[in-house]
């Protein structure tokens, strides 16, 4: 029995940023309901926006509509994530002036096939164009009397389509596709496995994991904090040791800090992405003008834990981190969104030496192609792989590299890379516990 509110009292709707972002950028949505969704409060990593029923019934109406046009899989089911949280929403509640039923048979009307067996275009929605012909198919062999018996063959439609590899997602099932994107790289069911069990001796290729460790223990012998200044930064006494006591990657010349006399933590590049990623990973904070060190973090530090920080480091970089960083161009979302396929498809074809522009091809997302060539024509995604992917995982010790000459241009140098012994050691894919998804079953 639907909860009954006047009319014009608003519910609540919870959005991730990047779905919030999704309607806002890339729907039709009137001015006034543009309004009211950027009028969202932060909740955690969430925004929740506060909307009535009539403008949840827009809402979703302009969402059925964009999955409906929507040929990329991905943001397909960002679109049937965001189509079944606002439904179930509306039939949650009910006013004077809505009757959620008028919406499903709106949007997925049966009259044409109670006369002829064919029912409406927009009944297709949210289902990828080359479906539409097995679908129709399976509806006129079934006699559906009713959206229910619709329903049923849809569900079973979209189910056999899910769990069946697909060539634009590199063989993957969509099923597949979905739980590298959207599992939790913690949870011990999901397809992305991360070793923490691994030691200092075994990681001893990651400058990324020894800066982090000197940066974590010179706080602990500095008291277990370190002033801050005004800007939020690291102060520039304690940055001038660290200039002596961090790795810099071999591609950067350490002299230069000196010469320069930089002790800027912004200026020193390797420190400052470390100094982040430990704010971000909830271990090094900045409380009351100092950089401190949380009681329970503080084994962290410590030898025996390298694992365990190795991989926290390695889901705040790729989870958390702006991947934008690494490249200065401007953001391809879809990069780092897909990430978890790109380390999958590494982990399948990165054995040999190869250029990014080999690579590429093998290993990123269609859609990733399709953003940068909207986002960023001038640029190439081969370009994003070895700046946003590749070179970070450098500093992880998973990716090697070399340098060749580039035969297209004199005195010109470009790289090939491969995985490291220690990828396969730390990253483990299990397709085997792929999830339904929850749309398209």
């Amino acid at each position: 029995m639907p909860t009954r509110i006047n009319p014009g009292d608003r519910v609540t709707l919870k959005l991730s940023k990047d779905e919030h972002r999704l309607i806002l950028e890339e729907s039709s949505i009137s001015p006034e309901l543009t309004t009211q969704m950027r009028l969202a409060l932060v909740e955690n990593d969430d925004l929740v926006v506060r909307l009535t029923l009539d403008d949840l019934e827009e809402l979703v109406a302009t969402v059925a509509e964009e999955g409906n046009n929507c040929n990329n899989m991905l943001t397909l089911g960002k679109w049937a994530h965001i189509f079944e949280r606002v439904l179930d929403i509306l039939e949650y509640y009910e006013d004077d002036d809505f009757d959620v039923d008028d919406l499903e048979n709106d949007i997925f009307t049966d009259k044409d096939l109670m006369e002829d067996g064919v029912i409406d275009e927009e009944m297709l929605a949210m289902i990828p164009p080359d479906l539409q012909e097995s679908l129709m198919a399976a509806l006129k062999a079934k006699d559906c009397k009713n959206l229910n018996d619709i329903n049923d063959v849809v569900d079973q439609v979209m189910a056999d389509f899910s769990s069946k590899p697909r060539e634009e997602l590199g063989g993957l099932s969509p099923d597949q596709m979905d739980s590298l994107v959207y599992d939790d790289w913690d949870d011990p069911n999901g397809i992305v496995q991360l070793n923490t069990g691994l030691t200092l001796d075994d990681l001893q290729d990651s400058s990324l994991l020894a800066n982090a460790c000197t940066l974590l223990n010179a706080v602990l012998e500095n008291g277990g904090s370190v002033k801050a200044t005004p800007a939020g930064n690291l102060n520039r006494e304690f940055v001038k040791r660290m200039i002596d006591e961090i790795i810099i990657p071999p591609e950067l010349d350490k002299s230069f800090f000196r010469q320069e006399e930089t002790d800027d933590e912004k200026d020193i590049i390797p420190l400052y992405l470390v100094r982040i990623l430990l704010d971000m990973a909830g271990l090094l904070r900045k409380q009351r003008g100092k950089f401190i060190i949380a009681k329970k973090h503080e084994k962290l530090a410590k030898a025996e834990y390298a694992g365990e920080l190795f991989a926290r480091l390695f889901r705040t970089l790729f989870l958390k981190f702006n991947l934008a960083f690494f490249s200065g161009r401007p953001e391809i979302r879809s990069m780092q969104e897909t990430a978890a396929f790109t380390l999958y498809m590494l982990s399948n074809y990165a054995d040999e030496w190869q250029t990014s522009e080999t690579l590429a091809p093998k290993v990123v997302a269609e859609i990733v192609f399709e953003e940068v060539s909207e986002v960023a024509e001038d640029e190439s995604a081969e370009r994003f792989l070895q700046s946003e992917i590749l070179w970070p995982l450098k500093s992880f010790g998973l990716i090697e590299f070399r340098p060749i000459p580039d035969e297209t241009k004199a005195n010109s140098w470009q790289f090939e890379f491969r995985k490291s012994p220690l990828y396969d050691r730390f990253l483990n894919f299990d397709l085997t516990k792929a999830k339904p998804h929850p749309e398209l079953h």
